[in-house]
């Protein structure tokens, strides 16, 4: 029962609870308010992951739908970013009367279907992985980066024990990604090279940032 009920929080009352808290700190202008979202995220989600870990193996099925929507939520908002930019085709950024990306999420959603359907589960965790860990080691570093070459820059949240708690984040990535076997890290590899031909070839040549830098 409690298991249950831990799995309902996390896949069903935490995404609403946290998007109303983002709507109404949205809306206030006390900053302090704003710095409080990340700590109270973070306890809902170890409130309701408390009873998930219990039983990895029974609950990865119910969990697994959460990620999914989680990514692809997230990816269709990059590529909004990114097409604003320039960086990816301004299709991409276009969005309907309801505001919200169409053909954008279209795309998304139809990529990750066929994927599912002839990748095996066990590569495709394994590739979103990986993705994920540099993508968050890269975070880290850039925490670290930012934060000495620009200490003025306007911050709506500062790290705490700096710079232990990024280098901690970086180590942990490290150590995971390293347990990945050789084929992950091979299809990883052509990944990366394949989106540093995109970016090189089209990206750069048209981001309204790198032309404003330049």
């Amino acid at each position: 029962m409690l298991f249950t009920r831990n799995v309902v929080l996390f896949v069903c009352v935490l995404p609403a609870l946290v998007i109303g808290l983002q709507v109404f700190l949205s809306m206030q202008e006390n900053k302090w308010l704003g710095l409080l979202l990340p700590m109270l995220c973070a306890l809902l989600s170890l409130t309701a992951l408390r009873g998930i870990v219990v039983l990895p193996g029974e609950s990865l099925w119910q969990v697994l739908p959460t990620v999914v929507l989680t990514v692809l939520y997230g990816q269709t908002r990059i590529l909004v970013s990114m097409s604003r930019d320039g960086l990816v085709p301004a299709k991409l950024a276009q969005v309907n009367r309801r505001s919200v990306p169409g053909f954008n999420t279209l795309l998304v959603g139809g990529v990750v279907a066929l994927l599912a359907a002839v990748v095996p589960l066990s590569d495709l965790t394994d590739a979103t992985s990986i993705g994920t860990l540099v993508a968050f080691g890269i975070v880290n570093i850039g925490v670290v980066v930012l934060r000495y070459r620009k200490p003025d820059l306007d911050r709506s949240f500062r790290t705490p024990l700096m710079p232990w708690v990024p280098l901690i984040g970086v180590a942990l990535c490290v150590y995971l990604v390293l347990g990945l076997d050789a084929f992950t890290w091979a299809v990883f590899g052509v990944w990366m090279l394949v989106g540093l031909v995109v970016y090189f070839a089209y990206g750069m040549p048209r981001s309204k940032l790198n032309r404003a830098a330049g």
